[in-house]
């Protein structure tokens, strides 16, 4: 099972977890960490804890603003996480039911299917459709390409004498 640390308990965390398939939130990081209020099953952990402990699982940024959480990251060397922002809006939780709801349900494993993009949706999608449909081997492709995506906005990849 894709396991990973939600980072933000607001509005959109607390979305985003009711339309979550379960076990799949480890922890919760948020600047309320040790406020006994916040009841939740899953345990919540300041940001310190989860370089100590946590450090081997992907992070879900769950805040609007996340531009410094984004930066404290990288400048830890973490770049395993995803943006809540860049998923559809089904998954986050907008809309009738669940995103699992909305997918087609005629799939048929004799055909070929082939997840594009290494983000969220994908890793959860890829889950999903290897439980139901016994689909074994699916999987995730993820283009390579020289210029600049949303996250390195200020780097660039190209070589210097391109």
């Amino acid at each position: 099972m894709y396991q990973f640390v939600l980072w933000g308990y607001g509005k959109r965390g607390k979305r985003f977890m009711r339309n979550c398939p379960p076990g799949h939130i480890v922890s919760i990081i948020d600047k309320k960490w040790n406020d006994k209020s916040e009841e939740t099953d899953i345990p919540m952990i300041s940001y310190e804890q989860y370089k100590g402990m946590f450090k081997d699982y992907d992070i879900v940024i769950a805040v609007d603003d996340n531009a410094e959480i984004i930066q404290s990251l990288e400048r830890d060397g973490i770049y395993n996480y995803h943006l809540l922002e860049d998923c559809p809006p089904e998954i986050v939780g907008y809309g009738k039911g669940t995103w699992v709801d909305k997918l087609p349900v005629n799939l048929k494993k004799e055909n070929t299917y082939v997840l594009l993009g290494l983000n969220l949706y994908t890793m959860l999608l890829r889950e999903f459709l290897m439980k139901k449909y016994g689909f074994e081997g699916l999987d995730i492709i993820c283009l390579l390409y020289t210029s600049p995506s949303p996250r390195d906005r200020q780097k660039s990849r190209m070589p210097s004498s391109a």
